[in-house]
């Protein structure tokens, strides 16, 4: 007969020195009734108790007794169970690989976005780079203007005298005419 092994979270915590409250806020429950139900087996989905498992690090296989085989136990099972051997062995062996496929895909994960933010803060320095060129380049042209204004206002300024002198005789026969 199988069956859902009652006293195995309770068996985990005290083994691995960890709490109720733990699981609590791994399954993001804060009600102790639903803790007990889920602890007592009332209330457990497929998704809590692979939470659970990985949170002890053991199998899901290890949460049920199989023909009173425990699958977390090194004690054999009976040569009569050979085909129940066989199919937990199964269980647990597709568990881990699905677990290990989840952690190298989560390790691809992590890499790719590592390279993408590598790349960002690249783009980020060569932007920065780009920006700091063009107010360097900003301010020179910013010097060479102030300076063409202020020999624009030089020629001007010496310029001015010599066409008023050049003027003066006209203006001193308009004013004469005048008076």
């Amino acid at each position: 007969m199988n069956r859902y092994r009652t006293e195995y979270i309770n068996i985990l915590l005290k083994k691995q020195k960890r709490m109720r409250k733990d699981i609590k806020d791994l399954l993001g429950i804060s009600n102790n009734s639903i803790l007990k139900e889920i602890i007592d087996g009332r209330d457990i989905h497929i998704s809590r108790l692979i939470k659970i498992a990985d949170f002890f690090g053991v199998s899901c296989a290890e949460f049920f007794e199989f023909n009173g085989h425990v699958v977390g136990d090194d004690t054999p099972m009976p040569s009569s169970d050979a085909l129940t051997q066989h199919l937990v062995r199964q269980i647990v062996d597709s568990e881990m690989a699905a677990r290990k496929a989840v952690r190298e895909s989560d390790e691809q994960l992590r890499k790719m976005e590592v390279e993408s933010l590598q790349r960002l803060h690249q783009q980020q320095l060569e932007y920065e780079r780009e920006m700091s060129r063009l107010r360097e380049e900003l301010v020179r042209t910013k010097a060479q203007l102030e300076l063409l204004r202020n020999n624009n206002s030089i020629k001007q300024t010496q310029s001015a005298p010599y066409s008023l002198v050049a003027e003066a005789p006209k203006l001193q026969a308009a004013e004469d005419h005048n008076t």
